[in-house]
């Protein structure tokens, strides 16, 4: 069993909708500014400080972590004195928890670089909420890109993902794979009706 770990924005979803509490009843964890970045004031809000030998997450392993946290861990803020954690550093503190980590949910913040490829190297399955966990109509819907860009997402929307990253927690490498077959029996389909027209106007 995964278990979910967040900062604000999956706090304040599990705050504002009571019913998704159930869920994740003892499988969850999420502090408001919660990241990787060593230079936060509160060094009780790093994460590999709770992950260690004597944190309060030391036991926890299959870890899903929310993409807020990575977000928070790249974004200079008064709470980590307006300094970001550098990507580098952040690959470094990923690869040595990759044995830990079931896999990352990620999107880039308004602001921030999209880091998609630099996790990837990790060697951690990541996860690109807007081309796997959002319909094809809605991965070209300005407002809903928009609103997955803020620094916290309408709870709507992110109750819509953590609906399907839970449905979905005990194959999100497959979910991953999944998609991409998706794609290529699309662009199959394609070439039939392109072959079938020819033979047409052959005809």
């Amino acid at each position: 069993m995964v278990f979910l770990i967040g900062a604000s924005s999956l706090d304040n979803l599990i705050k504002k909708i009571p019913y998704s509490r159930r869920p994740l009843f003892g499988r969850s964890f999420s502090i408001p500014g919660l990241s990787f970045n060593i230079n936060a004031v509160n060094k009780h809000k790093v994460l590999q400080n709770l992950l260690a030998s004597r944190g309060v997450l030391a036991q926890k392993h299959k870890i899903v972590i929310w993409h807020d946290v990575i977000n928070n861990s790249v974004t200079k803020h008064r709470s980590n004195n307006y300094k970001s954690f550098p990507l580098t550093e952040l690959q470094k503190t990923l690869s040595k928890l990759s044995h830990r980590i079931e896999a990352i949910i990620y999107c880039p913040r308004a602001g921030t670089n999209d880091i998609f490829n630099e996790l990837i190297k990790t060697g951690i399955p990541v996860i690109d909420v807007r081309k796997k966990l959002l319909s094809h109509r809605k991965q070209h819907d300005p407002q809903i890109l928009v609103d997955l860009a803020q620094a916290h997402p309408s709870v709507a929307l992110e109750a819509q993902l953590l609906s399907t990253v839970w449905r979905k927690r005990n194959v999100l490498r497959e979910l991953i794979k999944r998609k991409k077959k998706t794609k290529n029996r699309s662009s199959s389909q394609k070439k039939r009706q392109k072959k079938r027209k020819q033979r047409e106007a052959k005809v």
